[in-house]
């Protein structure tokens, strides 16, 4: 159906921002976010495109307008109920189905693996005619991406010794582990550093998506020996393919880290979202300490 396919970029890219600025007042992100999938399916549902438009706008003003905390309660929600919607429209499966077999057909004669194709794509708003094929707009998307990748951004990708779809894969995990935009170039080098000392990465970010659940508070070591390629506590070097689709922001970030030395990293135990950095073992032993305590005297089992 006519722009259905904008809703589904919409939704994918309101996931994937971190929202800042300052906090909402009431109604709650939660109820926010079933508020906008309603009336997106009832404008699709009455055919009355232009109030997409208008819905799509408030939307990502929305998204601008809430704190990070308040972001990612409101990214949850929204994508559970664009999942529900989808299903009672009949349209998650056909869509999802036709994109990916399109995504095989585009990006597998590019040379990509399927766990790849997240880094063919970038955070974005695009608008498509309601007749294009699934492959014209799978070659759309990845011309935007190569747009991005400039001769000079893929000479320093192959200084540091990745391909631009490692830098794709290290950035969806440097996302994950912080909503902090100024902490992950810090981020992005400490994971270089490991790799070029032949350490596993031991991404915590890794192992949640391992498990299949993003919700996961607390990292045990149960999930640490979740047999899966991209549990980087298990396996050395990055996983096959980005956890994410990365913003644009954060795949510069890893190409223009600055060097530093660290090689640890554990959250803050004031939960600001930044981390405590290390470059022994001893000083991150000390600062997990810290948050694994404030953890338990919050009870986040």
């Amino acid at each position: 159906m006519k722009g259905f396919l904008r809703l589904l970029l919409v939704a994918a890219i309101s996931v994937s921002m971190s929202a800042c600025g300052d906090k909402a007042k009431e109604p709650t992100p939660e109820e926010k976010a079933a508020q906008y999938a309603d009336s997106i399916f009832k404008a699709i549902e009455d055919s009355d495109f232009d109030q997409l438009d208008v819905i799509s706008e408030d939307l990502n003003g929305y998204i601008r307008s809430i704190d990070e905390s308040q972001g990612e309660a409101f990214g949850e929600e929204f994508a559970e109920q664009i999942y529900r919607y989808s299903e009672k429209y009949g349209y998650g499966e056909d869509f999802a189905d036709s994109f990916l077999a399109a995504c095989r057909r585009v990006l597998g004669g590019e040379g990509l693996t399927p766990p790849q194709y997240p880094a063919a794509f970038l955070p974005d708003t695009y608008e498509f005619y309601w007749t294009e094929s699934p492959d014209r707009i799978v070659e759309r998307l990845w011309s935007y991406r190569n747009r991005f990748w400039t001769d000079e951004r893929r000479s320093k990708a192959a200084s540091l010794g990745l391909t631009p779809e490692d830098v794709a894969t290290l950035a969806s995990i440097v996302e994950e582990e912080s909503a902090k935009r100024d902490e992950r170039p810090t981020i992005a080098r400490l994971y270089m550093n490991r790799l070029k000392r032949g350490m596993k990465l031991q991404a915590d970010p890794t192992v949640k998506f391992a498990s299949g659940n993003p919700r996961l508070k607390r990292i045990l070591a149960k999930h640490l020996q979740k047999e899966s390629p991209y549990n980087t506590y298990l396996h050395e070097g990055l996983p096959p393919g980005p956890i994410r689709i990365p913003e644009a922001q954060t795949l510069d970030a890893v190409l223009n880290a600055p060097a530093n030395n660290y090689i640890y990293m554990c959250a803050r135990e004031d939960f600001s979202g930044y981390h405590n950095f290390a470059t022994d073992y001893a000083t991150h032993q000390a600062n997990a300490t810290r948050y694994r305590r404030e953890l338990d005297r919050r009870g986040i089992k």
